[in-house]
Parts: structure tokens; sequence; C-alpha cells
């Protein structure tokens, strides 16, 4: 009774850990964590089963698992070093299949707006052609995909746009020692040279549970403050990405 007790402390654990990382396959998102392995140590979030085109990487000697933490040290990975992601990986969504694969025109939602504040509308021609436009929504209202409408309600799944003012908006610092001042940080003006999605530190935030995605769409750059998911709750400028280990610049 002794030693089986001992081991079922022990090793039961570690084989149930074990179990699930087997079960998970390279490449496709799981349930679990939300997430989808890509390589040994790189993986990208999944959202409605679909992953995001930002690539995310482990910290050093830890491995993409299938764990409530994706990342774990000394672990046995999903992907291994001489396979590649199955072939069954869900291709990233396009507005332009979204629309051939309607039968009429008619509004959908765009899936590469996280915020919900714009869709699409497939316009088909009596001779078949099809036209795609990129509409928005009016201030303050957001798309419902169930409705197939904008509405005052934010669906559940959009994340909301950054509220800080931009730099022009800003009162001034009245310096009391010196006659130059710091410019606070802005989330707009970082964004504002970015020509791809990108994401950075959140300076607002001491506590490293949200960072600034800076979305690309059309040209036009919107300034968005997400939050970390609980399975890797801190942000970690190195690995531009969310990770389960707490920075040491984070309180």
């Amino acid at each position: 009774y002794s030693f089986l007790s001992t081991f079922v402390a022990t090793y039961v654990p570690e084989f149930k850990i074990l179990a699930q990382h087997a079960a998970a396959t390279c490449g496709v998102c799981q349930p679990v964590s939300r997430t989808v392995c890509l390589s040994e140590n790189t993986f990208s979030a999944c959202v409605k089963g679909v992953p995001l085109n930002d690539i995310i990487k482990c910290p050093t000697n830890f491995f993409c698992t299938d764990g409530d933490y994706t990342c774990y040290e000394n672990a046995d990975p999903v992907c291994k070093a001489d396979s590649a992601p199955e072939t069954t990986t869900v291709k990233p969504w396009t507005a332009e299949e979204a629309c051939q694969q309607t039968t009429k025109s008619g509004f959908l939602e765009n899936e590469n707006d996280p915020t919900c504040t714009s869709y699409l509308y497939c316009k088909f021609a009596t001779d078949g052609s099809l036209e795609i436009l990129n509409l928005n929504c009016p201030t303050n209202k957001y798309f419902d995909a169930s409705i197939k409408g904008c509405t005052d309600t934010k669906p559940a799944e959009c994340t909301e746009v950054s509220t800080t003012l931009p730099t022009d908006e800003i009162p001034a610092t009245i310096a009391t020692t010196t006659t130059t001042t710091e410019k606070p940080w802005s989330a707009e003006e970082t964004c504002l040279n970015v020509t791809k999605s990108t994401s950075f530190t959140n300076e607002d935030d001491p506590t490293c549970a949200t960072y600034l995605f800076c979305y690309v769409a059309n040209g036009a750059v919107k300034a968005l403050i997400k939050s970390c998911p609980s399975t890797t709750p801190y942000f970690d400028s190195t690995i531009s990405g969310c990770s389960a280990i707490k920075p040491n610049n984070c309180t």
C-alpha cells in the first residue's frame, strides 16, 4: 500500500500530462490551451479553431505542449523536430474564400478584425462576378454575425478598441524643475509607423497582463489593448507574445 501510494503521488500526475500531450496533434488548434503548436518551441493562439498569424516562441528550454500553460520546461513537445504540421491544419481565413462559399449577396463577419467594428458585403453580379466591400459600423457599434448587422452590444469574442487619446489631445505636462518633459507613452503613436499587425508592451500596465496589438487592415492601423489568456497570463516583450513566466520587470 505504501509503495502504491508513493507511485500514484509521484508518477500519475506526470503520466496524465504526458498522455494529454500525446493526444495533441502538431499544427492543429487544441481545445484546452486554445493554441496550436507549430514546432518544438513555437505556437500561435487560436480563435474559433483558426490559428492567428502571430508566431510566439516558448522561453529557453521550454517546449510547446497541449497543457494548460502551453510551454513546459523540458517537456515532451507535440511537434517533433523531424515532423511537420499535418496537412489538416486549418488555412487562414480570407474574405475571398468566405464570400465564394455563399450563394447570394449578403453581409459577413470580417474575421480579420478582432474589434468587430467592420464587416463585409459580398456582392454578386448577374454574370456571377464577385465584388467584396469592406464596410464599417457606426461609432460605438459592433457587427454581430448572428444577426448579420451592427448592434450596440459588443459580442463576447470581440476586443475593445484602445481608448488612449491621440498624442495631439493629451494635455501637456507642466515642468516644475526643468524646462523639458518626457512625452507620455501613447498606444496610437506606437502603432503609427507599423506596416503589419504586431504586438507591443502596454507601458500603461505594469502587471503585464495586457498588451498593445497594432492591427493593420486595408492600409489603416488600429491600436488595440488585448488581455493575455489565463494559461499564459504575462506579456513578454522578448518573444512579442504572452507567456506563463512573469518577466522580471512586471509587478
